[in-house]
């Protein structure tokens, strides 16, 4: 019977809480506290409000019934913390850490899952966020959740792999994190939506060669093309790097011939450009090709 009293006051709380949102059913948090809270031994927990939102949006997830009006408000009061916590340009790892652990503690894998994929108003998730914002320490955290989805793709197709085939890999920890977010990935050739182009055409067009070098390590498809028929290969002589012409022609499937929608080749663009190395480089694969093929 306390029990249930309990309930009951958790749930009264709550409504009296919903009655201070706006209009949207959004409490707008910027002149907030820190809804996780911690201790001077750094332990973190959740407030009262947090838990009660994350209690209910996690039980909606086995209840079809569940308010959708209050799941809605929860999620979105939810979102709102944790974009707030994980997604600045300064981020405290630590209250990450805690906020991952707290819900790892008192809630479901499910619900971990929800909040850590979850996408803002232009589909960013915190992944997408960290990678640009070079906060690798949390993004190894996110990897270690179990439930990050690498994949998503934000409103203009990009994800968060795409985000990092264009960084600068400035030390050796920095790179092990990205080379675990390739593979952890599953799939680094996923294409964006307004230019069909990959990872690895992106990392091409940036110069990044030893992003180039995981992305090949991890996968990448060198013969993709994206929505002008260009393969990165193409990308590599258009912007006249001969080192990362030479990486990609390492690649035994790497096709010297396929043309874009121009009808131009490799060595027709490394013509027009007036690349002497590079054409050595592009006849020395055809003959290369030629030789497997004879």
């Amino acid at each position: 019977k306390q029990e249930a009293t309990n309930e009951q006051n958790v749930e009264e709380k709550y409504e009296v809480t919903l009655s201070s949102y706006d209009e949207s059913g959004l409490r707008m948090l910027s002149s907030e506290p820190m809804r996780l809270t911690s201790t001077m031994e750094e332990e973190f927990k959740l407030d009262e409000e947090m838990y009660i939102a994350c209690a209910i949006v996690n039980e909606s997830l086995y209840d079809k019934n569940a308010d959708k009006k209050k799941v809605h408000n929860c999620l979105q009061l939810i979102q709102q913390e944790w974009f707030r916590i994980s997604s600045q340009k300064e981020v405290n790892g630590r209250l990450v850490n805690g906020y991952l652990n707290s819900i790892k503690e008192h809630f479901s894998n499910f619900l971990l899952e929800r909040i850590v994929n979850l996408q803002d108003a232009n589909g960013n998730t915190a992944l997408h966020y960290c990678v640009t914002n070079g906060h690798w320490h949390v993004v190894n955290m996110l990897l270690d959740t179990k439930v990050c989805d690498v994949c998503l793709q934000n409103n203009a197709g990009y994800t968060a792999v795409m985000m990092a085939a264009v960084i600068d890999i400035n030390n050796n920890e920095q790179k092990q994190i990205v080379r675990r977010l390739f593979r952890e990935s599953g799939n680094v050739n996923v294409k964006d939506t307004v230019s069909n182009q990959t990872a690895l055409m992106l990392a091409v067009k940036h110069g990044k060669v030893d992003l180039v070098e995981l992305l090949l390590e991890n996968g990448a498809a060198v013969n993709l093309q994206d929505i002008d028929g260009s393969t990165a290969l193409m990308c590599a002589v258009e912007h006249g790097n001969i080192n990362i012409v030479k990486l990609l022609l390492t690649r035994p499937e790497c096709d010297v011939n396929i043309t874009d929608n121009d009808g131009q080749t490799a060595v027709t663009i490394a013509t027009i450009k007036d690349r002497k190395d590079i054409l050595v480089a592009l006849y020395a694969k055809m003959k290369e090709r030629k030789g497997h093929h004879s």
